[in-house]
Protein backbone atom coordinates (compact mmCIF):
# COMPACT_ATOMS: atom_id res chain seq x y z
CA UNK A 1 0.00 0.00 0.00
CA UNK A 2 2.19 2.35 -1.18
CA UNK A 3 0.62 4.73 -2.56
CA UNK A 4 -0.75 6.96 -0.15
CA UNK A 5 0.45 8.52 2.93
CA UNK A 6 -2.95 9.69 4.71
CA UNK A 7 -6.46 8.19 4.21
CA UNK A 8 -7.10 5.66 1.92
CA UNK A 9 -8.92 5.36 -1.59
CA UNK A 10 -11.46 3.24 -1.38
CA UNK A 11 -9.50 0.06 -2.91
CA UNK A 12 -6.95 0.21 -0.09
CA UNK A 13 -10.13 0.10 2.65
CA UNK A 14 -11.21 -3.31 0.50
CA UNK A 15 -7.66 -4.64 0.65
CA UNK A 16 -7.13 -3.73 4.52
CA UNK A 17 -10.90 -5.43 5.30
CA UNK A 18 -10.01 -8.61 2.90
CA UNK A 19 -6.83 -8.65 4.75
CA UNK A 20 -8.13 -8.91 7.93
CA UNK A 21 -10.26 -11.85 7.48
CA UNK A 22 -6.80 -13.70 5.35
CA UNK A 23 -5.12 -13.14 8.98
CA UNK A 24 -7.50 -15.70 10.54
CA UNK A 25 -4.94 -18.17 8.38
CA UNK A 26 -2.13 -16.46 6.62
CA UNK A 27 0.37 -14.37 8.25
CA UNK A 28 0.18 -10.73 6.33
CA UNK A 29 2.97 -8.15 6.20
CA UNK A 30 2.39 -4.79 5.24
CA UNK A 31 4.45 -2.36 3.16
CA UNK A 32 3.68 1.33 3.67
CA UNK A 33 4.80 4.82 4.10
CA UNK A 34 5.33 5.72 7.87
CA UNK A 35 2.70 7.88 7.69
CA UNK A 36 0.14 4.84 6.77
CA UNK A 37 0.68 3.01 9.88
CA UNK A 38 -2.09 3.96 12.06
CA UNK A 39 -4.42 3.18 9.55
CA UNK A 40 -2.99 -0.09 8.74
CA UNK A 41 -2.63 -0.81 12.54
CA UNK A 42 -6.63 -0.07 13.35
CA UNK A 43 -7.24 -3.32 10.53
CA UNK A 44 -4.26 -5.38 10.71
CA UNK A 45 -2.85 -5.00 14.39
CA UNK A 46 -0.54 -7.73 14.46
CA UNK A 47 0.99 -7.64 10.71
CA UNK A 48 4.49 -7.23 10.37
CA UNK A 49 5.19 -3.80 8.61
CA UNK A 50 7.53 -2.55 6.50
CA UNK A 51 7.71 1.19 5.83
CA UNK A 52 9.64 4.07 4.15
CA UNK A 53 9.34 7.77 4.77
CA UNK A 54 7.63 9.69 2.35
CA UNK A 55 8.62 14.06 2.12
CA UNK A 56 5.98 16.24 3.49
CA UNK A 57 2.37 16.27 2.05
CA UNK A 58 2.26 18.50 -1.18
CA UNK A 59 -1.29 19.05 -3.22
CA UNK A 60 0.71 21.13 -6.05
CA UNK A 61 0.58 18.35 -8.84
CA UNK A 62 4.32 18.59 -10.19
CA UNK A 63 5.39 18.22 -6.45
CA UNK A 64 3.06 15.22 -5.74
CA UNK A 65 4.09 13.66 -9.31
CA UNK A 66 7.50 13.37 -8.49
CA UNK A 67 6.89 12.40 -4.60
CA UNK A 68 5.31 9.57 -6.96
CA UNK A 69 8.21 8.67 -8.64
CA UNK A 70 10.61 9.05 -5.51
CA UNK A 71 8.70 6.39 -3.99
CA UNK A 72 9.80 3.51 -6.44
CA UNK A 73 13.40 3.01 -5.02
CA UNK A 74 12.18 3.18 -1.15
CA UNK A 75 8.83 1.11 -1.78
CA UNK A 76 10.63 -1.43 -3.90
CA UNK A 77 13.68 -1.73 -1.03
CA UNK A 78 10.90 -2.00 1.60
CA UNK A 79 9.10 -4.95 0.51
CA UNK A 80 12.89 -6.33 -0.70
CA UNK A 81 13.13 -6.63 3.35
CA UNK A 82 10.61 -8.20 4.60
CA UNK A 83 12.11 -11.77 2.74
CA UNK A 84 10.87 -14.13 0.89
CA UNK A 85 7.07 -14.31 0.73
CA UNK A 86 4.48 -16.51 -0.56
CA UNK A 87 2.21 -13.98 -2.65
CA UNK A 88 2.82 -10.15 -3.26
CA UNK A 89 -0.26 -8.21 -3.62
CA UNK A 90 -0.46 -4.64 -5.29
CA UNK A 91 -3.29 -2.90 -3.78
CA UNK A 92 -3.57 -0.17 -6.27
CA UNK A 93 -2.37 0.31 -10.36
CA UNK A 94 -0.23 3.39 -9.11
CA UNK A 95 3.06 3.04 -9.81
CA UNK A 96 4.52 2.95 -6.21
CA UNK A 97 2.31 -0.23 -6.12
CA UNK A 98 3.62 -2.02 -8.78
CA UNK A 99 6.77 -0.89 -7.94
CA UNK A 100 6.92 -2.80 -3.84
CA UNK A 101 4.93 -5.82 -5.45
CA UNK A 102 8.15 -5.65 -8.05
CA UNK A 103 10.61 -5.06 -5.56
CA UNK A 104 8.71 -8.08 -3.41
CA UNK A 105 10.76 -11.90 -3.42
CA UNK A 106 6.87 -13.63 -4.06
CA UNK A 107 6.63 -16.89 -5.39
CA UNK A 108 3.44 -15.60 -6.88
CA UNK A 109 2.49 -11.58 -8.00
CA UNK A 110 -1.35 -10.13 -7.93
CA UNK A 111 -2.85 -6.81 -7.74
CA UNK A 112 -6.07 -5.07 -7.80
CA UNK A 113 -6.97 -2.82 -11.51
CA UNK A 114 -10.36 -1.13 -10.51
CA UNK A 115 -9.96 0.84 -13.87
CA UNK A 116 -7.99 1.98 -16.91
CA UNK A 117 -6.63 5.12 -17.55
CA UNK A 118 -9.06 7.33 -19.34
CA UNK A 119 -9.40 11.26 -19.34
CA UNK A 120 -13.20 10.97 -19.49
CA UNK A 121 -14.82 12.57 -16.86
CA UNK A 122 -11.76 14.20 -15.48
CA UNK A 123 -11.18 18.14 -15.03
CA UNK A 124 -8.63 19.09 -17.98
CA UNK A 125 -5.20 20.23 -16.41
CA UNK A 126 -1.68 19.57 -15.45
CA UNK A 127 -3.34 17.47 -12.35
CA UNK A 128 -5.08 14.87 -15.19
CA UNK A 129 -2.13 15.04 -17.87
CA UNK A 130 0.34 13.40 -14.64
CA UNK A 131 -2.49 11.17 -13.17
CA UNK A 132 -3.32 9.81 -16.14
CA UNK A 133 0.49 9.43 -17.23
CA UNK A 134 1.15 8.01 -14.16
CA UNK A 135 -1.80 5.36 -13.99
CA UNK A 136 -0.59 3.99 -17.49
CA UNK A 137 2.75 3.74 -16.02
CA UNK A 138 1.37 1.79 -13.26
CA UNK A 139 -1.00 -0.64 -15.96
CA UNK A 140 1.91 -1.00 -18.05
CA UNK A 141 4.29 -2.33 -15.43
CA UNK A 142 1.89 -4.64 -13.62
CA UNK A 143 0.64 -6.10 -17.24
CA UNK A 144 4.56 -7.61 -17.44
CA UNK A 145 4.66 -8.03 -13.75
CA UNK A 146 1.34 -9.79 -12.07
CA UNK A 147 0.42 -13.47 -12.35
CA UNK A 148 -3.08 -12.51 -11.13
CA UNK A 149 -5.26 -9.17 -11.82
CA UNK A 150 -8.02 -8.31 -9.71
CA UNK A 151 -10.47 -6.68 -11.70
CA UNK A 152 -13.70 -5.27 -10.34
CA UNK A 153 -16.34 -3.84 -12.81
CA UNK A 154 -16.67 -4.67 -16.56
CA UNK A 155 -15.32 -1.87 -18.31
CA UNK A 156 -12.06 -3.23 -16.55
CA UNK A 157 -12.77 -7.38 -17.49
CA UNK A 158 -13.37 -6.72 -21.44
CA UNK A 159 -9.86 -5.55 -21.64
CA UNK A 160 -7.77 -8.77 -20.37
CA UNK A 161 -5.16 -8.20 -22.72
CA UNK A 162 -1.49 -8.64 -21.30
CA UNK A 163 -2.74 -9.82 -18.46
CA UNK A 164 -1.45 -13.44 -17.74
CA UNK A 165 -4.46 -14.37 -15.75
CA UNK A 166 -7.85 -12.19 -14.49
CA UNK A 167 -10.10 -13.01 -12.13
CA UNK A 168 -13.14 -11.21 -11.12
CA UNK A 169 -13.79 -9.48 -7.87
CA UNK A 170 -16.38 -7.28 -5.92
CA UNK A 171 -15.37 -4.67 -3.34
CA UNK A 172 -16.68 -6.16 -0.20
CA UNK A 173 -17.30 -3.85 2.87
CA UNK A 174 -17.23 -5.38 6.27
CA UNK A 175 -20.74 -5.62 6.57
CA UNK A 176 -22.23 -3.79 10.16
CA UNK A 177 -23.05 -6.85 12.74
CA UNK A 178 -25.82 -5.48 14.20
CA UNK A 179 -28.03 -2.28 12.62
CA UNK A 180 -26.43 0.50 12.81
CA UNK A 181 -29.15 3.45 14.47
CA UNK A 182 -31.28 5.56 12.31
CA UNK A 183 -31.98 8.45 14.77
CA UNK A 184 -35.50 9.38 14.45
CA UNK A 185 -34.47 13.07 13.77
CA UNK A 186 -31.68 13.00 10.82
CA UNK A 187 -28.88 14.96 11.87
CA UNK A 188 -27.85 15.72 8.28
CA UNK A 189 -29.67 16.50 5.33
CA UNK A 190 -26.61 15.03 3.22
CA UNK A 191 -23.60 13.20 3.54
CA UNK A 192 -20.30 12.90 1.34
CA UNK A 193 -17.25 10.31 2.10
CA UNK A 194 -14.34 10.16 -0.06
CA UNK A 195 -10.78 11.34 -0.79
CA UNK A 196 -11.49 14.96 -1.52
CA UNK A 197 -9.77 14.99 -4.88
CA UNK A 198 -10.85 16.42 -7.95
CA UNK A 199 -12.39 13.37 -9.79
CA UNK A 200 -14.72 13.19 -6.96
CA UNK A 201 -16.40 15.94 -7.72
CA UNK A 202 -16.16 17.93 -4.46
CA UNK A 203 -17.12 21.52 -5.34
CA UNK A 204 -19.92 20.19 -7.17
CA UNK A 205 -21.11 18.72 -4.11
CA UNK A 206 -20.71 22.24 -2.32
CA UNK A 207 -22.96 23.80 -5.49
CA UNK A 208 -25.23 21.35 -5.08
CA UNK A 209 -25.71 21.42 -1.38
CA UNK A 210 -26.00 25.57 -2.33
CA UNK A 211 -29.19 24.49 -4.14
CA UNK A 212 -30.27 22.16 -1.69
CA UNK A 213 -29.84 24.39 1.74
CA UNK A 214 -31.27 27.15 -0.50
CA UNK A 215 -34.87 26.76 0.42
CA UNK A 216 -34.30 24.52 3.70
CA UNK A 217 -32.99 26.76 6.37
CA UNK A 218 -31.77 23.16 8.68
CA UNK A 219 -30.56 21.43 6.45
CA UNK A 220 -26.63 20.43 7.41
CA UNK A 221 -24.48 18.43 5.28
CA UNK A 222 -21.13 16.30 6.69
CA UNK A 223 -18.05 15.39 4.16
CA UNK A 224 -15.82 12.87 5.44
CA UNK A 225 -12.10 12.87 3.69
CA UNK A 226 -9.13 14.81 3.09
CA UNK A 227 -7.39 15.76 -0.07
CA UNK A 228 -6.24 19.00 -2.26
CA UNK A 229 -10.07 19.36 -2.96
CA UNK A 230 -10.48 20.61 0.69
CA UNK A 231 -9.21 24.20 0.89
CA UNK A 232 -11.02 25.10 -2.50
CA UNK A 233 -13.85 23.56 -1.62
CA UNK A 234 -14.22 25.40 1.94
CA UNK A 235 -13.45 28.28 -0.30
CA UNK A 236 -16.36 27.85 -2.08
CA UNK A 237 -18.15 26.93 0.64
CA UNK A 238 -17.67 30.75 2.05
CA UNK A 239 -18.53 32.15 -0.77
CA UNK A 240 -22.03 30.43 -1.50
CA UNK A 241 -22.66 31.34 2.03
CA UNK A 242 -22.78 27.39 3.23
CA UNK A 243 -19.48 26.94 4.88
CA UNK A 244 -21.63 26.86 8.69
CA UNK A 245 -23.53 24.40 7.43
CA UNK A 246 -21.35 21.76 6.48
CA UNK A 247 -19.25 19.49 8.83
CA UNK A 248 -15.96 19.01 7.71
CA UNK A 249 -14.85 15.77 9.69
CA UNK A 250 -12.00 14.70 7.92
CA UNK A 251 -10.76 11.71 8.56
CA UNK A 252 -13.14 9.25 11.38
CA UNK A 253 -13.03 5.74 11.75
CA UNK A 254 -14.75 2.71 10.43
CA UNK A 255 -17.73 3.43 13.14
CA UNK A 256 -17.83 7.08 13.24
CA UNK A 257 -18.56 6.76 9.62
CA UNK A 258 -21.38 4.59 9.98
CA UNK A 259 -22.92 7.04 12.34
CA UNK A 260 -22.73 9.39 10.01
CA UNK A 261 -23.95 8.04 6.83
CA UNK A 262 -27.27 6.48 9.41
CA UNK A 263 -27.54 10.06 10.87
CA UNK A 264 -28.27 11.64 7.14
CA UNK A 265 -31.09 11.48 4.76
CA UNK A 266 -28.90 11.25 1.65
CA UNK A 267 -26.34 9.72 0.61
CA UNK A 268 -24.98 12.99 -2.51
CA UNK A 269 -22.29 11.59 -4.63
CA UNK A 270 -20.87 13.55 -7.42
CA UNK A 271 -18.01 11.21 -8.62
CA UNK A 272 -16.57 11.67 -11.70
CA UNK A 273 -15.31 7.97 -11.94
CA UNK A 274 -15.22 5.75 -10.04
CA UNK A 275 -14.17 1.66 -10.02
CA UNK A 276 -16.52 -0.22 -8.23
CA UNK A 277 -18.55 2.40 -5.95
CA UNK A 278 -17.52 1.57 -2.11
CA UNK A 279 -18.73 4.73 -0.71
CA UNK A 280 -21.94 4.45 -2.02
CA UNK A 281 -21.89 0.44 -0.73
CA UNK A 282 -21.22 1.45 2.61
CA UNK A 283 -23.96 4.09 2.80
CA UNK A 284 -26.88 1.41 1.20
CA UNK A 285 -25.53 -0.54 4.20
CA UNK A 286 -26.79 1.23 6.53
CA UNK A 287 -30.04 1.90 4.78
CA UNK A 288 -29.25 5.91 3.56
CA UNK A 289 -30.27 6.40 -0.38
CA UNK A 290 -27.54 7.61 -2.65
CA UNK A 291 -27.84 10.64 -5.12
CA UNK A 292 -25.33 10.36 -7.65
CA UNK A 293 -24.24 11.06 -11.06
CA UNK A 294 -24.60 7.99 -13.73
CA UNK A 295 -21.88 6.11 -13.93
CA UNK A 296 -22.09 2.72 -16.21
CA UNK A 297 -20.03 0.90 -13.81
CA UNK A 298 -22.63 1.28 -11.22
CA UNK A 299 -25.12 -0.65 -13.34
CA UNK A 300 -25.12 -4.00 -12.46
CA UNK A 301 -23.59 -3.14 -9.23
CA UNK A 302 -26.59 -1.34 -7.79
CA UNK A 303 -29.45 -2.07 -9.34
CA UNK A 304 -31.42 -0.69 -6.16
CA UNK A 305 -30.89 2.24 -3.51
CA UNK A 306 -29.55 5.28 -6.00
CA UNK A 307 -31.59 7.98 -7.66
CA UNK A 308 -28.98 9.47 -10.59
CA UNK A 309 -28.12 12.30 -12.61
CA UNK A 310 -26.29 13.23 -15.45
CA UNK A 311 -22.88 13.32 -14.80
CA UNK A 312 -21.60 16.74 -14.13
CA UNK A 313 -25.13 18.48 -14.14
CA UNK A 314 -25.09 19.47 -10.30
CA UNK A 315 -28.26 21.19 -10.38
CA UNK A 316 -30.06 17.95 -11.46
CA UNK A 317 -28.34 16.34 -8.78
CA UNK A 318 -29.32 19.16 -5.89
CA UNK A 319 -32.72 18.41 -7.65
CA UNK A 320 -32.94 14.65 -6.80
CA UNK A 321 -31.41 15.16 -3.27
CA UNK A 322 -33.97 17.37 -2.47
CA UNK A 323 -36.78 15.41 -3.68
CA UNK A 324 -35.39 12.62 -1.16
CA UNK A 325 -35.13 15.03 1.82
CA UNK A 326 -39.27 16.40 1.05
CA UNK A 327 -40.09 12.62 0.55
CA UNK A 328 -38.65 10.80 3.89
CA UNK A 329 -41.07 7.67 2.92
CA UNK A 330 -39.56 7.05 -0.20
CA UNK A 331 -35.98 7.70 1.07
CA UNK A 332 -36.47 4.98 3.24
CA UNK A 333 -37.88 2.80 0.98
CA UNK A 334 -35.12 3.26 -1.41
CA UNK A 335 -32.73 2.98 1.12
CA UNK A 336 -33.77 -0.62 2.57
CA UNK A 337 -33.99 -1.90 -1.02
CA UNK A 338 -30.08 -0.57 -1.47
CA UNK A 339 -29.43 -2.68 1.76
CA UNK A 340 -31.02 -5.60 1.25
CA UNK A 341 -29.37 -5.72 -1.96
CA UNK A 342 -25.66 -5.00 -0.68
CA UNK A 343 -25.88 -7.56 1.22
CA UNK A 344 -24.38 -9.66 -1.11
CA UNK A 345 -20.66 -7.68 -0.81
CA UNK A 346 -19.52 -8.85 2.25
CA UNK A 347 -16.48 -8.88 2.25
CA UNK A 348 -16.22 -12.23 4.57
CA UNK A 349 -17.30 -14.19 1.30
CA UNK A 350 -15.50 -12.14 -1.36
CA UNK A 351 -12.40 -12.58 0.99
CA UNK A 352 -12.65 -16.18 0.97
CA UNK A 353 -12.83 -16.11 -3.15
CA UNK A 354 -9.81 -13.92 -3.24
CA UNK A 355 -7.96 -16.07 -1.13
CA UNK A 356 -8.69 -19.36 -3.01
CA UNK A 357 -7.46 -17.46 -6.07
CA UNK A 358 -4.46 -16.20 -4.89
CA UNK A 359 -3.08 -19.53 -3.73
CA UNK A 360 -5.03 -21.52 -6.16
Amino acid sequence: MAAWTSGASGGDMHLLTSARRWSDGADICVVCPTGATPLVREFLPTARLSTFRTFAPTHAPPLMAAEYLRRLVPAARAARRLGRVDVAIAGSHFVPDAAAVSGARARRRAGFVYHLSSSQGRPPGMRTALALAGESMGVAWLRRTLDLAFVSNDVTITDPSGWQRVARTDVGIALPTTPVPRPAEPRYACAFVARLVPTKGVRDLIRAFHLVASTRPSARMAIVGTGPEADPARALARQLGVADRIDWLGFVTEEEKAEVLAASQVFMFPSYEEGWGIALCEALSVGTPVACYDLPVYRGIFPEGLVTAPRGDWRALAARCAHLIDHPDEATVLGLRGQADVSRYDVDHIARRELDDLLG
